[in-house]
């Protein structure tokens, strides 16, 4: 009997042998978060994954970047990076010509991406943005031309990352082939989910909290996993089955992120913005024009001009039954109403200039009021999206808060706070409104800063505002 075991033996370590043999050698550089050490389940996860589509993973871990050198993150980050990856090269790799993706989590991502963009074949970030439209408080870059491939991994229980950020990240990336530049959103997975599960230590000392994922650590692991792997195989695999089979994978995943983005996404063009001053507008005047008799004139923040300054001086006026009106897009960031999630939030405030009723002759009846149409607005997010609840609590608006004339309103901010009784968050509505005995031309002037079904749909989607 031994001596008919020991040649299928040799067989079987020859066939193992010759399959290695036939794996593409890759290598993964993981750059671990802030206050995060323990990526050893999520590497093991990676190899076998890997396996699975014809690669031999060699995952390391980079030494974590020391927090006072963020303070002077252009110097010294990318000479961290570059060292990382040098010594990755040297004294890790099975191969020192093998394709090498640098993978950051968090705060990892940020610090990878600049040494990535010279030595590495690729970069796959998790539970981090590249920041393609300047949401968040780091430098910016943009998906549209990182020059290499590209794979964004979100979660949608993120707590520290607002999940919302997958879509402009996803706007940027479509003027590239999806295997090249890929975003994925995958339900269920927390930031800690992309490390060991554990709560870093800068959060305890921050008082920062994740969202309780529906998923076990390992399922979450096996989901980052997998794309990841699908990633890698999709642009470095030859031709063939196998690579074939790794596109197909990232493309169902990136599907799917289409899908649970498509409502969202859709209301954050200027198409949409038009449509929303169109209907607060027809809503101000009391009926005196139908939306489609609404035109708008839209001005976006961050333009060549002092569009600001532009919109404060244009005069909304009605000719032969169509209403014209302007609207002002702010820049991420001024209109901040929703806490927590890493940044701004990714729907921008709009102000809307119309025209109130007595300005228009409605001799009965009334216009809607700001806090009306932003209640509308949670509604319509509500059945688009989900409960439209927070942690328990409803979002909803309070009465209109009248302000007075120029800066103090146009500054104004729209806030969010806990209602008394504990059970809602209340926003509030600022608006301005001139009396019509300065003319036709100049009175009866309409401000309205209302909330916009994007940032409705915001609060009742993704990242939830944090409220302690």
């Amino acid at each position: 009997m031994t001596v008919l075991l020991a040649p299928l033996l040799l067989l079987l370590m020859w066939l193992i042998a010759a399959s290695a043999d036939d794996l593409v050698e890759v290598g993964v550089l993981l750059f671990p978060g802030a206050g995060c050490s323990n990526y050893t389940a999520i590497a093991a996860a990676l190899r076998s994954a890997g396996a699975d589509y014809g690669l031999n993973v060699t995952v390391a871990q980079a030494a974590p970047l020391p927090l006072w050198k963020v303070f002077l993150f252009d110097r010294l980050v990318p000479r961290h990076g570059r060292k990382a990856i040098a010594n990755f090269r040297t004294s890790i790799s099975a191969s020192p010509t093998a394709p090498l993706f640098t993978l950051g989590h968090s705060l990892g991502g940020l610090v990878a991406v600049p040494s990535s963009l010279t030595h590495a074949t690729g970069h796959i970030g998790l539970g981090c943005a590249m920041n393609s439209e300047g949401h968040a408080p780091t430098s910016p870059h943009s998906a549209s031309t990182y020059p290499k491939p590209l794979l964004q991994v979100f979660g949608d229980h993120d707590g520290y990352l607002r999940a919302s950020y997958a879509a402009p990240e996803l706007a940027a990336s479509r003027n590239q082939p999806a295997h090249r530049s890929a975003v994925v959103l995958l339900p269920g997975v927390s930031h800690e989910q992309m490390g060991s599960g554990d709560r870093a230590w800068i959060a305890q000392k921050t008082g920062r909290m994740d969202y309780t994922s529906p998923l076990q650590l390992d399922a979450a692991h096996g989901l980052i996993a997998e794309v990841t792997a699908a990633f890698i195989g999709a642009n470095v695999l030859p031709p063939g089955a196998s690579r074939d089979r790794a596109r197909g994978t990232l493309q169902r995943f990136a599907a799917a992120t289409e899908e649970l983005l498509e409502v969202f996404a859709s209301e954050l063009t200027d198409a949409a913005h038009v449509r929303h001053a169109q209907r607060v507008a027809a809503a101000i005047a009391g009926g005196a024009v139908s939306e489609e008799d609404v035109v708008v004139t839209l001005y976006k923040e961050g333009g060549v001009c002092d569009v600001l300054k532009n919109f404060i001086y244009s005069k909304p006026y009605i000719e032969d039954g169509v209403l014209f009106v302007t609207a002002f897009v702010e820049a991420p960031g001024t209109a901040n109403w929703m806490k927590g999630g890493g940044g701004n939030a990714v729907a921008p405030g709009i102000i809307v200039k119309a025209k109130s009723p007595e300005a228009m002759g409605v001799k009965q009846g009334k216009g809607k009021m700001a806090s009306e149409l932003t209640d509308a607005a949670v509604q319509w997010a509500t059945e688009h999206g989900s409960t439209g609840a927070a942690g328990g609590k409803r979002l909803r608006a309070t009465a209109d808060e009248q302000m007075g004339g120029g800066p103090e309103f146009i500054y104004a901010k729209v806030e969010a706070l806990v209602s008394d009784c504990g059970q809602f968050v209340e926003v509030s509505s600022p608006v301005l409104k001139t009396g019509v005995e300065f003319g036709t031309r100049f009175g009866g002037m309409m401000y309205s800063k209302s909330l916009t079904r994007a940032q409705a749909l915001e609060w009742a989607l993704f990242q939830k505002p944090q409220y302690r």
